[in-house]
């Protein structure tokens, strides 16, 4: 958690009765914030971070990037590859796919009344995201732009 969020020293669980918190004991604050006064981005990577230790052999996060500082992202999606499970995560964001190789990407899309997906390493695309990777472009920049789909 320091590792994304350095101002945090502790995370502390708190139990009273059946009811269980999480606090969050932040640098210079005498006090632990409560969960009512910690930043969404702070909970939604507390809670992807706990997904990926979990020791599940499967874990699926939903567009993990809602809520979090782009810049965050980097540091995320290595710690989806370190992690013991197999991870599968949806997404629609292009800052995202800047931080997958290309080979990682399945694109997932409806036609008709079926979900159709197929790994983007084996589409006739793959050439030209090769080549827009090839010039400096970023795998989101290719999704973004339609060379592999990316739009509605």
């Amino acid at each position: 958690m320091r590792g994304m969020i350095p101002e945090v020293e502790e995370v502390i669980p708190h139990i009273e009765g059946t009811d269980v918190e999480v606090w969050i004991k932040i640098k210079d604050l005498d006090e632990p914030l409560k969960p009512h006064n910690i930043s969404d981005g702070t909970l939604r990577i507390l809670a992807l971070i706990t997904a990926l230790y979990s020791g599940f052999s499967l874990v699926a996060l939903e567009e993990p990037e809602n809520c979090i500082h782009p810049y965050l992202l980097e540091t995320l999606m290595s710690l989806a590859r370190d992690s013991s499970s197999q991870v599968v995560i949806t997404t629609h964001s292009p800052y995202l796919l800047d931080h997958v190789k290309p080979e990682e990407v399945y694109l997932v899309w409806k036609e008709g009344l079926e979900t159709k997906v197929k790994k983007l390493s084996t589409t006739s695309e793959m050439e030209k995201v090769k080549k827009f990777l090839e010039e400096g472009g970023t795998l989101g920049e290719a999704w973004y732009s339609g060379i592999f789909g990316g739009t509605p």
